[in-house]
């Protein structure tokens, strides 16, 4: 079916179709593959033309392969003293936070320190130490789903932090793929339920899950839950433990409570057995910049409480993390802790380079240099850089080889920028970069120098 040229595509997704309503599958694994099978055609059918050719291929009606086959209603019903006589014990891998034979969602905003909280955790497991609590961490294996981060740089890194032991977890080499990991297909769940069995792992990890669901739409309630469903197989049908990573939306805490803050529709908290949320520790109204909330958000009977995390620097070197430590926090409602402060911490370094500025224009490397003896993060300056001057709170002038922050109302004079005036007393004009368009270390590198990376990306 692959790769089928314009005019011949309709008579291929269309007997596509009905070879996948011979083999009784659900809607979502037809829809995932004609997906995969589509993006090759050239040029790809739209998703209405799909969706015609999936409803023609079962008659008009696709109510039958929903789930694979038809419902019974009369036999899924059970009776009071059935559900007693088959009761069952929850099982925990981390009791109040994890769940055995079930899922749970790690939700927070990007570059929180998420990946970072549950790979602490992981190393516990693969040492069998103990959990934040103290409660005694089973000593098994763990296999990492990441589909964000660089594996041979990133994660090597991140596993010295947490001192993992490397033996006992497996990461996935994504570029070993020849296409794109994708949960919505059954042949890779199946794949991953052998891999747990095969490698005795106790938790795997998905991170983040809106990668590896295809083409699914975030938003369509219907097609989350049905997926997450399928995706609930997975620690039920292997004995162990699941755990998905996604994002808080991008308006996050304007809507709702915490569970609606997560990307997309409100099945993937409604749908999961555990919530958990990472935020901020906000301090004086500011985000803390090294420390961290894990708050268990959402279990059935209870919750598991919350825990404060904090990024350790290294004694010798600022710029690396060498631990992370964990602490019991008071139990606290997120909404109104979200509330307390709409300052992010770049808002209050833009504040501080103006003020630092009101006593006249800074060179780039002492501007910078004050900033980090304020504790701010390099991240941190370089987004306080970008807006403060996109919404004009100050600017930058470049002159002989040198950059000056300025407020926009400040006089450039000679004394400005001691010994750094051109010919006959006259500024020299910055000159506008020449960008290549090939070299791409020498571009960034260009846009480090004149500070323009945004307008560079």
């Amino acid at each position: 079916y692959l790769n089928t040229s314009e005019g011949n595509r309709d008579n291929t997704m269309l007997k596509l179709f009905r070879a996948m309503c011979i083999d009784d599958k659900s809607v979502l694994d037809m829809l995932s593959i004609a997906r995969t099978i589509n993006s090759t055609f050239s040029p790809p059918l739209d998703e209405n033309t799909l969706m015609r050719f999936m409803k023609r291929a079962n008659g008009g009606d696709i109510s039958e392969h929903v789930n694979g086959k038809k419902i019974n209603l009369k036999s899924a019903m059970k009776s009071g003293s059935h559900v007693i006589d088959n009761k069952t014990e929850e099982k925990w891998l981390w009791e109040g936070f994890i769940p055995m034979q079930s899922t749970t969602l790690l939700a927070g905003y990007g570059g929180l320190g998420k990946s970072y909280s549950i790979l602490d955790i992981a190393a516990r497991i693969t040492k069998g130490s103990t959990f934040p609590d103290g409660s005694k961490a089973p000593k098994g294996k763990v296999l990492y789903f990441g589909l964000e981060d660089p594996l041979y740089s990133d994660m090597n890194t991140r596993m010295e932090v947490v001192d993992i032991d490397p033996a006992n977890i497996s990461f996935l080499d994504k570029k070993s793929l020849p296409r794109t990991f994708n949960l919505t297909e059954r042949d890779t769940r199946e794949q991953v339920k052998d891999l747990i069995r095969e490698e005795g792992a106790v938790l795997t990890i998905v991170d983040t899950i809106s990668r590896a669901v295809g083409g699914l739409n975030d938003n369509d309630t219907n097609g989350v839950s049905e997926f997450m469903t399928q995706l609930d197989e997975i620690p039920s049908e292997t004995n162990s433990a699941l755990v998905i990573i996604k994002h808080f939306s991008k308006d996050g805490v304007s809507r709702g409570n915490a569970a609606h803050w997560v990307a997309g529709s409100s099945q993937w908290t409604d749908s999961a057995r555990s919530t958990i949320i990472c935020l901020p520790e906000i301090t004086n109204n500011v985000w803390h910049q090294n420390r961290r909330i894990f708050h268990s958000q959402k279990f059935n009977r209870f919750g598991g409480g919350t825990y404060q995390f904090e990024f350790i620097p290294d004694a010798n070197n600022s710029k690396k993390l060498n631990s992370i430590e964990w602490s019991e926090r008071d139990s606290f409602n997120p909404a109104q802790h979200m509330q307390q402060t709409t300052i992010f911490e770049y808002d209050k370094c833009i504040e501080d380079i103006v003020e630092i500025l009101n006593s006249g224009s800074k060179e780039v490397n002492d501007l910078q240099k004050e900033l980090l003896e304020k504790n701010y993060s390099e991240k941190t300056i370089r987004t306080a850089k970008n807006n403060g001057r996109r919404d004009n709170r100050f600017n930058f002038k470049r002159i002989e080889e040198k950059t000056y922050y300025h407020l926009p109302d400040q006089p450039i004079t000679r004394d400005s920028y001691k010994g750094h005036m051109g010919k006959e007393g006259k500024e020299d004009v910055p000159k506008e970069p020449t960008l290549p368009s090939t070299d791409i270390e020498q571009l960034f590198s260009i846009g480090d120098e004149y500070e323009i990376t945004k307008d560079i990306s």
